[in-house]
Formats: structure tokens, sequence, C-alpha cells
């Protein structure tokens, strides 16, 4: 008991925005360990339906229809930080005014999104874009379809994410990303239980598509009508007038979006090209190990985004560096944690995988070098999305988007490193980001940026 009253104290310790952050740490927390647990069983699951080729492919197709997530041009990052800004103003009918406008936004980009699906997709040779033969042109087009139109519609169910991070309630998000998985991993468990006779990747396509459109639509209904019911959208509140707003930050999101994009989902399509389909299942699967450390860092700094815009909106610089000292804390933590994971992966990878999947240890080192450096970005990413100086994300963005593919096959093929090749050349550019970030975040809370690292 003098423990639970402890640890209740500890969290209930400090000011209102930290007492908040550290309450959704704690639920974010606690789900994820679950949605972890969920993560790791699909690989097994997915792998004993589809076949360790079949599902490199299901993967690669994933990983190429998951740049339509980028297509909302950074309107959601956009609306998040306008609406966390008119919060910490109380004026609500702006923030409904910004949540109007920006669904009316995605839903016209989703719409776009579909029809541009439909015109396009019967006219590329998706064989030869795949390197693979394992599957006809056809069902690979009906699979695509079904993907790219559910990806549509999630965009605009989406931007309720963004609200939720908006109002500090990142535990949400959490809990709609584990709801999606856990509704899959029933899903993909009933159908070989019933041995239903049907083709796997479409089948495959339809459980992933459509259980998160589910999962978000219910919980959209439920914000939208207890808690925050002020917030509700109505078409009336659609105001032209604030698309400037939201676009003038979302452009400049948009392109650090894309060269985010370049950097981690052209991976398997890189691999798909220069070997076979089934090099990306070892890739992604110690992807999926790793990025455990990942997740959970992302917890805990998540909540600081929105309290980092309300902090620098208030001129609380004191309390924005005191969280930016006990987060470099948690990275520390966390870069012996990783070293731990490194040294456990290949026994975990058997049971794991029972022994169907082989890693090289260049690949998990690299891997594991990906989490330590990108959790590190992180810090620094969140605080300067919080305050909405931008310029210099935006700038090195752009510089990666030209370097990472050509250093990935340099890395992989001439230099004979192969899939290790890849996951190195985003840790270069990772390198990159650290740098500048850094620098950019010294002079901002010390008061010394001008020029181009003030904007």
């Amino acid at each position: 008991m003098n423990f639970v009253n402890y640890f209740r104290s500890l969290v209930l310790r400090g000011d209102g925005r930290s007492i908040k952050a550290k309450k959704n740490i704690l639920g974010s927390f606690t789900l994820k360990i679950l949605d972890s647990l969920v993560d790791f069983a699909l690989v097994p699951l997915s792998l004993a339906f589809l076949s360790q080729p079949i599902y490199g492919l299901w993967l690669t197709i994933i990983s190429l229809v998951s740049w339509l997530n980028y297509f909302d041009v950074g309107i959601s990052h956009g609306v998040r930080n306008k609406v966390a800004k008119a919060i910490a103003d109380g004026d609500i009918d702006l923030v409904r005014k910004y949540i109007s406008t920006g669904y009316l936004m995605i839903f016209l980009i989703s719409l776009g999104i579909i029809l541009l699906g439909s015109i396009l997709i019967p006219f590329v040779d998706w064989n030869s874009l795949f390197n693979t033969e394992l599957k006809s042109d056809q069902q690979l087009k009906t699979v695509l379809f079904i993907i790219s139109t559910s990806f549509g519609i999630i965009l605009t169910l989406k931007i309720i994410t963004a609200i939720f991070l908006a109002v500090q309630q990142p535990f949400l998000v959490t809990l709609s990303n584990s709801l999606s998985k856990f509704l899959i991993l029933i899903l993909i468990s009933a159908i070989i239980f019933i041995d239903a006779e049907s083709d796997e990747l479409i089948s495959f396509a339809l459980i992933y598509s459509l259980s998160p459109i589910l999962i978000l639509l219910l919980l959209t209904f439920f914000f939208y009508n207890t808690r925050y019911k002020s917030y509700a959208p109505a078409i009336r509140l659609i105001d032209k007038g604030v698309t400037s707003d939201i676009m003038g930050l979302g452009i400049t999101f948009f392109v650090i979006q894309l060269g985010a994009a370049v950097l981690f989902l052209s991976d398997n399509f890189i691999i798909v090209q220069l070997f076979n389909p089934a090099e990306v299942v070892p890739y992604q699967v110690t992807n999926k190990y790793f990025a455990i450390c990942l997740v959970i860092f992302t917890i805990i700094i998540s909540p600081f985004w929105s309290a980092t815009t309300d902090a620098y909106h208030k001129k609380e610089y004191d309390w924005i560096k005191k969280t930016i000292r006990k987060l470099h804390i948690v990275w520390g933590i966390l870069f012996f944690l990783v070293l731990i994971m490194l040294a456990l992966f290949d026994p975990v990878l058997k049971i794991w995988t029972s022994g169907e999947v082989q890693v090289s240890l260049l690949l998990s080192a690299q891997f594991a070098l990906f989490v330590i450096l990108q959790s590190l970005n992180n810090i620094y990413t969140l605080f300067l999305n919080g305050v909405g100086i931008l310029r210099i994300q935006m700038l090195t963005g752009i510089i990666t988007i030209f370097i990472n593919i050509p250093l990935s096959i340099l890395f992989a093929k001439y230099f004979g490193l192969g899939t290790a090749g890849v996951i190195m050349a985003t840790n270069c550019c990772i390198l990159i980001y650290i740098f500048f970030r850094s620098i950019q975040y010294r002079k901002i809370i010390s008061n010394t940026a001008t020029g181009v690292w003030a904007k």
C-alpha cells in the first residue's frame, strides 16, 4: 500500500501541465504493453497465414500505400498546433472553426486520393513494380484498390487523433491504435480457425483496412458526444479565413513529412528492387523488435508537444528547459535498454519466429543504432514542432529527400552490406537532423536564434 501511495504522489507531483502529461504517459504506456504483445503475436500469425514471401510482399505494399498518409499536406499538424493555441487562449469558437475547416480540407484531399487511385491502379504493371510473380496482376490491383480507398477514408477520420493530441490526450491515440491491432488479431485468428476459402492477400487487405475505420468512427463519436462536446465540428463553422492559418504551418509540416516518408517508407521498396520481397521480412521483423523502445520513448514524450506549445505561448521557458533535461535523462536510460535488447535479440528471434527468420548481426546492430539516434532526434523535433519554428526541419528534410535513396543503394548494393545498408543510410540522415535541430533548440531556448534559426 505504501508503494501505491508513493506512486500516486509521484504522478500527482508538479504543476497541472506536468501532472496531465504524466497521467497520459501512464495510460499510454499501459496500453502500449498490450499493443506490443499484439504486434508480436501478429508476426508469426501473419507468417502462418501468408508465408514469408507473400508477407514480405504485403509489407512492401503497405509501405508504398502509406505514402498516402502524407497527402494531407501537413493539415493535421497545422490543426493540432492551431487548436492547442486557441485552447490556451480560451477561444472555443476558434477551436471549432479550426476543427470544422480542417475536416473539410482533409475530406477533399481524401476524395481526390480515392478518385486518383481508381483511375491509376488499373494501368500500372504491379508485378514489375514489386518485382514478384507471387500473385496475379489482377489480385494485386484488387488489393491496392482496397487499401488506397480505405487509406483515403482513414485520412479524414484520423484528424481526430490530431485533436486528441491538441487537448493533451495522447492516451486516446494509443487507444485507437491498440484497438485496431487487437481487432485485426481477432479477425485473422478467426479466418485461420474457420479455414475460410478465400484469397489470403485480399482477406488480409480487407481486415487491415476496415478495422481502423471502425475504431476511428467509434472514438470520433465518443469524443464529440462526451467531455469535448463543445469542440464538435459543424458545417456552419467552416471558415475559409482560417485555411491560411492552418496551411501556413501545414505546408511546412508537409515538406518535413515528405522527408520523413522518403527516410522511413522507402526502405521496403528499395529492398524489393535490389533483392526480393522475402528479404523485407527479416528487415521488418528486426524493426518491430527494436521499435518497442522507440514506441515507449514516443509515449513518454508525446504529451510534451502540445504542452510545449502551451508553455512557449505563455513564455514559461524554464519549464521547457527543465522538461528537455528530464527527457535527456530518459533517453540515457533508453540507450542502455536498447543495448540489452541487442544482446538478447538472437534467442528472442528464434522463439518469436520459430526459427523461420534469420537476421545478421550487422542488421540488428544498425536497427539498435537507429532507435538510439531517432529517439534523441525526437526530443528536439518535439520542441520545434511545439513552438512552430520549422524552417531548419524543412531544409534538412529536403536534403534527406535527395540523399537517402542513393545512399541506401550505395551501401546495400555497391558496398555489399545487403539490407543492413538501407537502415545505415537512414541513420546517416538522422545524424544530420540531430546536428542541426539540437543547435536550433539551444539557440531558441537561449533567445539567441536569428535569421533562419528563428523561422
